[in-house]
């Protein structure tokens, strides 16, 4: 084969690998609805499934989003808006990249959902918001390396679990009670998987209420 031959075959696969990541944008008019139910996104085709997908939240979104089975995109991207994802049994939603939400975004992870950041490996990033923060609850589970808090914005965990595999812990706001982390239901778990920085108070036992 000439070498003509061989970039055109590079180039076609190329393309074809380039135009199969698609940004999926949740449909605001959908208040409850399935993840693989393309009704549910605007484009009514498909929905994201890939590690080059994007899932889109736009800021007028107040909805209850179902994942179904496993799920794995390139990014969640909640750009404001109060977001429920909930599980069926054995979901899992698992990212490429940091979860970072766009400020005034309030997302709630429940009823046993497993959600995995860049496989463990990635931040929760909560910014600067007057309505910020994120609540795993109900048997859910979120897996980071690292959590980082600013003014404004505090992770609940009721009845759940955040595994933290890292050994970072950083409110932005030091010294700021409004960057917060707290225990809520029966059986609330902090567990902090490696040594911590214990100037904040972080500590590599299990925490609970």
């Amino acid at each position: 084969m000439s070498i003509s031959k061989v970039f055109a075959v590079v180039a076609s696969v190329l393309v074809g690998f380039v135009a199969s990541a698609t940004d999926y944008t949740w449909d605001a008019a959908v208040k409850e609805g399935s993840w693989t139910d393309p009704n549910s996104w605007t484009a009514k085709s498909g929905y994201p499934q890939t590690t080059s997908d994007k899932a889109i939240f736009p800021k007028t979104t107040e909805a209850r989003i179902v994942v179904n089975g496993e799920i794995a995109v390139y990014q969640l991207k909640c750009e404001g808006g109060t977001n429920v994802f909930s599980g069926t049994a054995g979901a899992e939603l698992r990212l490429s990249t940091d979860l970072q939400p766009s400020n005034n975004s309030s997302i709630e992870f429940t009823d046993g959902l497993v959600v995995w950041v860049n496989n463990g490996n990635g931040a929760l990033k909560m910014r600067s918001g007057s309505n910020k923060h994120l609540t795993i609850s109900d048997g859910a589970v979120v897996y980071v390396k690292e959590v980082n808090l600013d003014n404004g914005s505090g992770i609940v965990i009721d009845n759940a679990r955040l595994e933290t595999t890292g050994n970072q812990w950083t409110p932005y706001g030091q010294g700021n009670a409004l960057a917060s982390v707290r225990f809520k239901g029966k059986n609330p778990v902090w567990r902090q998987l490696a040594t911590a920085n214990s100037s904040w108070g972080v500590h590599t036992s299990t925490k609970g209420a």
